[in-house]
């Protein structure tokens, strides 16, 4: 990727970017929901966030008002439009702690850096919280064990805090989805 502009401030920012190839990209936390809730809602009830639970369209507007969404569009398609390409969400206080969650990049656009600029964007806001104390994300993958190490600096819990484990409540999502509780 290349011909990075931005303007990052604490309380989000909007990134664009061009790749090699000319095709050009939006990451934005100032979107309109309603631009981004169908693809969202499919993408939801998708293999491609297999670990999450479809939701209505109340349920899925709540969800993203009460986070910090970090969209990804493809500026200047075909049809002119902007195409909702990628996705992750900080469920944050804004101030101490955040929660990285649901990123994810459609098959069309993997594996040409929109995700690791993503999480470039997402780590500039990350960096205007002067307090903040971490930041948690889950994955066992190794191959995303090893992009968000890169890309975020992000370690393994027990290497940050030795002697602590992190505990879960599980939700009636996370029952639903049986493949993901521990047995």
């Amino acid at each position: 990727m290349e011909n990075r502009n931005f303007a990052p401030s604490a309380e989000g920012g909007t990134w664009t970017e061009e790749h090699s190839s000319g095709t050009k990209y939006l990451c934005t936390t100032h979107f309109d929901i309603g631009d981004v809730i169908d693809a969202l809602s499919a993408t939801f009830a998708s293999d491609l966030l297999w670990w999450a639970s479809p939701v209505g369209k109340e349920d899925m507007v709540k969800l993203l008002n009460n986070s910090m969404c970090f969209a990804v569009f493809q500026i200047g398609a075909i049809d002119g439009n902007q195409h909702l390409v990628g996705f992750g969400r900080l469920i944050t206080d804004r101030v101490t702690f955040a929660y990285l969650t649901d990123v994810y990049v459609v098959p069309g656009h993997q594996g040409k850096g929109v995700g690791r600029w993503m999480m470039g964007c997402v780590n500039e806001i990350l960096d205007f919280w002067p307090h903040l104390r971490g930041c948690l994300l889950l994955t066992g993958d190794p191959k995303a064990i090893k992009f968000y190490h890169e890309t975020l600096g992000a370690e393994d819990f027990k290497k940050v805090a030795p002697g602590l484990v992190v505990l879960e409540k599980v939700g009636p999502a996370m029952k639903q989805n049986s493949h993901l509780s521990a047995a």
